[in-house]
């Protein structure tokens, strides 16, 4: 496993040309990309920054709104072949979106029947362009217990949905915040079957004095921060599948964005690090 860096989940939208530099210098080994913004640039530019600064492509999320009515999610995924192309050309093999956990308009088999049409065809795009999708369940009931109709948010859930995704390789994200508040046990990594199931593990932390069933989904830590979430269990079930993918700090953390970039994105390194002796 190796850290990259997210430039949006802390605050700052900073392109890869503007924070190669500084995040390479500060010791992230690569970099989450926002495809929709850095695909400005070209692919060449883009893979001699790669090379200079030694990152690697770690990922980017997914540009297409499934979620929205037929017109929206088909003039975004018009766009997808042109930005998995790009992603495929700089070396990008994972993208990753989230699944909301609750519908006030469609029952669940409805709901699943509507995600698995609709991310089948970003499926195969990406695949086409030798991309892999991840998916990540929405754990905290706070997020879901005012909806009508509840829908995937552990990992049993988002391990049906990408399975009955059949147009290209498809797995989870493992994010410990989502994977703590679900209550999965360690035991549940063996549902992964094999690392490559693992498309991105995303590290943060939860306030302490709060129970798992009150957590809100956006109010989170820096990796550690409190010592809520369970690391040294998340950590033995990533090594358990030898996962080598990328692992990105998602915080939620609004400290960090009246930060200085470089102050912000060595606060989050540090905070990975602090944690990473668990790994």
């Amino acid at each position: 496993m190796y850290l990259a860096f997210a430039t949006d989940v802390i605050g700052f939208s900073l392109s890869f040309k503007e924070s190669a530099k500084i995040i390479s210098k500060i010791g992230y080994k690569g970099f989450w990309f926002k495809i929709d913004r850095d695909a400005e640039l070209s692919v060449s530019e883009t893979r001699e920054l790669l090379e200079e600064f030694k990152l690697l492509p770690a990922g980017f999320g997914l540009p297409v709104n499934f979620r929205a009515d037929e017109a929206a999610f088909g003039a975004d995924l018009a766009k997808l072949p042109r930005y998995a192309e790009f992603a495929g050309n700089i070396g990008l093999s994972r993208c990753m979106t989230w699944l909301m956990p609750g519908s006030d308009t469609l029952e669940y088999r409805e709901n699943f029947d509507l995600h698995q049409r609709r991310l089948s065809e970003v499926a195969a795009i990406l695949s086409a362009n030798g991309i892999s999708l991840g998916l990540e369940f929405v754990g905290p009931y706070t997020k879901r217990k005012d909806m009508k109709y509840e829908f995937i948010h552990n990992l049993d859930g988002a391990l049906e949905l990408s399975s009955a995704i059949k147009t290209g390789h498809t797995g989870v994200v493992m994010d410990i915040f989502h994977w703590d508040t679900a209550g999965q046990k360690p035991e549940d990594f063996t549902k992964l079957g094999s690392e490559k199931n693992i498309i991105l593990v995303h590290l943060n932390d939860a306030p302490a004095g709060v129970p798992m069933n009150e957590q809100i989904d956006n109010v989170r830590g820096l990796p550690g921060a409190y010592g809520v979430l369970r690391f040294a269990e998340f950590f033995d079930g990533l090594k358990s599948l030898g996962y080598t993918g990328p692992a990105v700090v998602e915080p939620f953390y609004p400290v960090l964005a009246k930060m200085s970039f470089e102050d912000a994105a060595k606060a989050v390194y540090d905070s990975a690090m602090k944690v990473w002796k668990e790994f």
